[in-house]
């Protein structure tokens, strides 16, 4: 059973040449030595149960909701680099990008790393179709449910600014270090 729950968690393999939204999100050490190296099953475990909640609440959102659309995947070429990002739902109808997350413990503010993901997926789905959405995110608990309106998408400049921290590995996401399988391995959060 267990072997079966990790299994859940292997991702597709990445694209040489595309720069998907999560790593510009994520410190770019840890998710290198996660290539290197892999996660723990503790951290495996954690992230399937996040995903078997996250489709279970998109499911239930799309059922009630015909103006929703799913996993919805944006490509935007910028400045010779290629991004890739998969918003988990599209609200047309309101003008919406909502990405839900799952959590033990709402915030009571909105994490760094998921305003930046939906500012760039405002800035990559703006670009696409030429029109400006607000976003949502909604956080879920086993107790609660919480939405924060991110309204700023990103500028070019700042996303291309993090496209190059990413590539020289200087996104260094020092607030994420405390919760990182690879803390002993890494030389970069001190």
């Amino acid at each position: 059973m267990k072997r079966a729950i990790l299994k859940s968690t292997e991702k597709r393999p990445r694209e040489e040449g595309i720069i998907e939204v999560t790593q510009l999100t994520n410190c770019s050490n840890k998710i290198r030595l996660a290539q290197q190296y892999g996660y723990s099953d503790n951290t495996l475990f954690l992230f399937a149960r996040g995903h078997l909640l996250h489709d279970l609440i998109e499911e239930l959102l799309l059922n009630e909701d015909q103006g929703l659309t799913a996993e919805v995947e944006m490509i935007v070429h910028l400045n010779g680099n290629t991004i890739m990002g998969i918003a988990d739902l599209i609200d047309e109808t309101r003008d919406t990008i909502l990405e839900i997350k799952t959590t033990s413990i709402i915030p009571k503010e909105p994490y760094a790393e998921h305003i930046l993901q939906l500012r760039i997926y405002l800035n990559l789905y703006e670009k696409i179709t030429g029109k400006s959405m607000k976003g949502i995110l909604l956080y879920f608990s086993m107790k609660d449910v919480v939405e924060f309106e991110i309204n700023e998408k990103i500028s070019d400049n700042e996303l291309l600014d993090l496209i190059e921290k990413y590539k020289e590995n200087k996104n260094i996401k020092k607030e994420q270090c405390k919760y990182c399988d690879f803390f002993d391995l890494c030389k970069l959060h001190d």
